[in-house]
């Protein structure tokens, strides 16, 4: 695979720049003086202000003028329609991507890498075979082993939608997606050590129903989820470390 040298360096100090600005140097007050007055308020532009000289100062290109003028403008921009929206998840990840997306054409514009260099690297990210396996990887333990664990579970006697009070509906689902991309990343790693100590603490899980006719079906029900999420990022992470070290041999 061809190397394309990058200045990395660059945009890892305008990230650096954006963390301090949106999460150590702004203020409740700030946040929600924008909040209530949008436009209007001196909060937003000081805040715009500050992410724009941060910015040229942690590049520390100092001949690129235009950069804190770029980055403070977008910064008011975005800040300020985000400030009309009901705050949630969805809200804030746009929110942040907006902004990293404009240091990163920043960044670009700086190191002088136009739009058939940004091509050119994505066709050589996607046609290597070591990236395509981890997507492939990834992929597999999220929704698709989700969706198999829901079956092999469902087949059992035990009915859990009758049975078991899980809380949130939504709450199994993320815990076992991310207790399966932690365990697939400790395997690509082959920090296999770690594992014991995440399956440990999942087994220190809260006996709601202790005293109640539904105690035992519960312990019975989480540990046997426990187990196949286990097995199955387990199984993933064992075949893609073996495609990948023959990749290695082959090269």
């Amino acid at each position: 695979m061809e190397i394309i040298d990058l200045n990395w360096s660059i945009l890892l100090k305008l990230f650096l720049s954006h963390i301090i600005t949106d999460f150590f140097i702004q203020p409740d007050a700030w946040a929600n003086d924008k909040k209530t007055n949008i436009w209007k308020s001196v909060k937003l532009y000081i805040h715009g202000c500050l992410a724009g000289i941060l910015a040229y100062m942690f590049a520390g290109s100092w001949e690129i003028l235009w950069l804190p003028i770029i980055v403070g403008a977008t910064h008011i921009v975005i800040d300020g329609y985000k400030s009309k929206l009901e705050e949630n998840l969805t809200i804030f990840l746009v929110d942040q991507v907006s902004h990293i997306i404009i240091l990163i054409l920043c960044w670009m514009v700086i190191i002088q890498y136009n739009l058939q260099d940004v091509l050119k690297l994505l066709r050589l990210t996607i046609s290597n075979d070591n990236f395509l396996i981890y997507i492939f990887a990834y992929s597999l333990i999220l929704w698709p082993s989700g969706k198999l664990m829901k079956r092999i579970l469902l087949s059992i006697n035990i009915k859990f939608e009758e049975n078991i009070d899980t809380g949130h509906k939504n709450v199994g689902l993320w815990i076992g997606m991310i207790e399966r991309i932690l365990i697939l990343t400790f395997i690509l790693q082959n920090n296999y050590q770690i594992i014991g100590f995440l399956f440990a603490a999942k087994s220190i899980f809260r006996h709601r129903y202790n005293g109640s006719k539904n105690s035992q079906i519960t312990i019975e029900y989480i540990l046997l989820g426990t187990m196949l999420s286990f097995l199955i990022a387990i199984i993933i992470g064992l075949v893609s470390n073996t495609i990948l070290s023959s990749l290695e041999i082959k090269m």
